[in-house]
């Protein structure tokens, strides 16, 4: 009875891991512009701004009142960019939250790192105050 109630007890754990268990219907994020296809640049232009929805919402001339996460990031970019001996790997966001990867080719200790880190995230926050900056230091 024991082997029994064993065996019964796997096989309805084991019916949970079927093999497909996603509907074929289900949102797809990738497939249908969700922001998880930023992850996978495949050459597409895609589109990272987001518009008011508001019909009623002032048109001033075609500049619009929108956050423009890719602008926000070239901005990252380019304060990089001015500091000696960094070089940027990758700027993604999540929510309020910006991961920048910046790389150099100096070995440097872990106080200096912290350091070069410090001053990395004080010349992001002076490009662009929004968003608090997750910053992570790699040595070529």
């Amino acid at each position: 009875m024991k082997l029994l109630n064993c065996l019964l007890a796997t096989l309805f754990v084991l019916s949970a891991c079927a093999v497909n268990t996603e509907d074929p219907n289900m949102l797809n994020g990738d497939e249908n512009g969700g922001l998880n296809a930023l992850d996978i640049n495949n050459g597409q232009t895609l589109d990272r701004r987001t518009y008011e929805e508001n019909p009623n919402m002032l048109d001033m001339g075609g500049t619009r009142n929108h956050v423009n996460l890719e602008s926000d990031f070239d901005k990252i970019r380019e304060a990089v960019a001015l500091m000696d001996n960094y070089e940027v790997n990758s700027v993604f966001g999540d929510g309020y939250t910006v991961y920048v990867t910046v790389s150099t080719n100096e070995k440097l200790s872990k106080k200096q790192k912290q350091r070069e880190i410090d001053n990395i995230r004080e010349a992001i926050i002076t490009a662009n105050p929004r968003y608090e900056y997750k910053i992570d230091l790699k040595s070529k």
